[in-house]
């Protein structure tokens, strides 16, 4: 029995390491791909000139400029990163645009985005009521 617990110990304490090299790998990663994203196109410039930064948004910007990427913050609360915010702003602008819906195929094509994060996007505003899905795959806004 000794020996069972030993083990357990070893084992827990092993996958907690795991865990740990875990994390720091996907933020090596994370900062990859923020360094590989595209430029951004004028369309999205406009956006940014737009959008006036709240609060939060502001010290989120401060420590990006410390750290160099993007500050993350906490799902439960309702925050979400400065980044898909705006991805989120700019998906819901095209869909509105679109008064019969449009289907993720043509918000991959306007945005260039990669479909996991359309899918990401949709799902959000879609929790936010802001729109509806007609069918698989197709968006509507609500109202």
């Amino acid at each position: 029995m000794k020996e069972i617990s030993v083990f357990m110990k070893a084992l827990a304490d092993g996958l907690k390491t795991m865990a740990q090299g875990i994390e720091s790998f996907a933020a090596k990663v994370e900062d990859i791909e923020t360094d590989m994203q595209p430029p951004k196109r004028e369309e999205e410039k406009e956006e940014e000139k737009e959008e006036k930064p709240s609060e939060k948004q502001a010290d989120a910007e401060k420590e990006t400029q410390k750290r160099g990427r993007p500050r993350k913050t906490s799902q439960k609360g309702g925050e979400v990163r400065d980044t898909s915010r705006k991805a989120m702003n700019r998906i819901y602008k095209i869909i509105c645009s679109y008064p019969d819906g449009i289907s993720s195929k043509e918000l991959r094509q306007k945005t260039g985005y990669e479909p996991k994060s359309i899918h990401n996007v949709v799902y959000r505003l879609k929790q936010e009521g802001k729109i509806i899905s007609k069918r698989k795959g197709f968006y509507v806004k609500t109202g």
